[in-house]
């Protein structure tokens, strides 16, 4: 499993568990919603915005294969694979992370995070991958005898987390802060198995928001070559937040940006990259109208009464709702439209320094070859679809 799935599994544990404990907002009839800093994204950067210049939409065999090249060139990038051979010597395993940490060097300065995304070192790499993979299994409850695995709990606590935080506030709840909240405990309680009480809950509220702040600045990296040193000053003066990241954790975090227990370099893939997936993808399922919303709301009430395997991929057909649909298409389709990481960077063999190789994730994801006519629409119902024709591909 590479670095970027375990990145992936890591966020979508936080972020589906955030996302169903936010649904049980609508079981709070006294409780509106004020949302002034999450709006719906406006789709307008979408390179098959237009039909009729757009060749994606033919169906042609060699238009599908020009798209299906297309894609394999994002993979390429993202799998490094600049070379054909399939097993590769210690040196070009180490090009090979070079490539993923140098445009992640913005988030080493910026947090001090240390981990496989930003080292060069492949020891360190292996072990980070190591303790994903068993953070994995022990939030899904995954074991050798049990591959379903089970949710009840993180689920569970999850909502005891937003009821509690419904009783302090008044009328109006701010759901981008209340995602952030419950995305970064779910997270707190499945890698550092912390609880947080009641007495650290503004020193959650504060971690949430500050990594959120330098998230967007680590950013400026790629663009502004004087960042590194101001960035790396930041990290060192962010008193604050370490503090608060001792409380709510119980490791120690220091100011080298080279500290293997800095809690970031667990969080940051965890958290950071999934609550925004999560707001929209709850904005998308509650609050746009859409003539399917209501089938939608009762696929999670009922994965959320009983989050089992088989609930999470049942046959729909059966309790009078669309056809096989299921609560893993509606999360699915969250993240087709909303990836968690819309594009990954590479600092490629022979590229001038700096110069990074982008694969557009976001994009791929909204080609009429897997969005159909509508690839900006949120419509969970289109994966039946997509599962009908790879069937029928299997087939011939």
């Amino acid at each position: 499993m590479s670095s970027e799935s375990l990145l992936i599994g890591l966020s979508a544990v936080a972020g589906f568990a955030a996302g169903g404990a936010c649904s049980m907002i609508l079981g709070k009839p006294d409780a509106s919603i004020h949302n002034p800093t999450v709006a719906r994204t406006v789709n307008n950067t979408i390179r098959d915005a237009d039909s009729s210049s757009n060749p994606f939409t033919t169906t042609t065999v060699w238009l599908d294969n020009k798209i299906r090249n297309l894609i394999k060139v994002q993979q390429d990038i993202i799998q490094f694979a600049h070379t054909e051979k399939k097993k590769l010597s210690t040196e070009e395993k180490r090009e090979k992370l070079r490539a993923r940490a140098m445009p992640n060097q913005g988030l080493k300065h910026t947090f001090g995070a240390h981990n496989a995304f930003t080292t060069y070192e492949l020891k360190i790499a292996d072990k980070f991958n190591a303790l994903a993979r068993k953070k994995l299994q022990q939030a899904l409850g995954l074991t050798s005898k049990d591959q379903d695995g089970n949710w009840t709990s993180l689920i569970g606590y999850m909502r005891s987390a937003l009821d509690n935080e419904l009783s302090r506030s008044d009328e109006v709840v701010n759901l981008a802060e209340l995602i952030q909240f419950l995305t970064l405990q779910t997270s707190l309680l499945y890698l550092f198995g912390q609880r947080t009480g009641l007495e650290n809950r503004e020193a959650v509220k504060y971690v949430a928001k500050t990594i959120n702040i330098l998230w967007i600045r680590s950013k400026a990296f790629r663009t502004n070559a004087d960042f590194v040193a101001v960035a790396e000053q930041m990290w060192k003066h962010e008193y604050r937040l370490r503090d608060h990241l001792r409380t709510i954790t119980g490791a120690n975090p220091s100011d080298s940006i080279d500290n293997l227990d800095n809690p970031l370099n667990l969080i940051l893939p965890a958290y950071e990259t999934m609550w925004r997936a999560v707001s929209k993808g709850v904005l998308e399922v509650y609050f746009r109208n859409a003539p399917d919303t209501n089938k939608w709301k009762e696929l999670l009430f009922r994965f959320l009464n009983n989050p089992i395997r088989n609930e999470f991929k049942y046959d729909g057909e059966k309790r009078g709702l669309s056809p096989d649909l299921s609560p893993l298409d509606v999360m699915k389709e969250v993240f087709r439209i909303y990836p968690p990481t819309r594009h990954v960077y590479r600092q490629m063999p022979n590229e001038p320094l700096g110069q990074f190789a982008k694969a557009d994730i976001e994009t791929c994801h909204r080609l009429r070859f897997l969005g159909q006519s509508n690839p900006e629409w949120f419509r969970p119902e289109r994966w039946l679809d997509i599962k009908r024709r790879y069937e029928e591909d299997e087939k011939e």
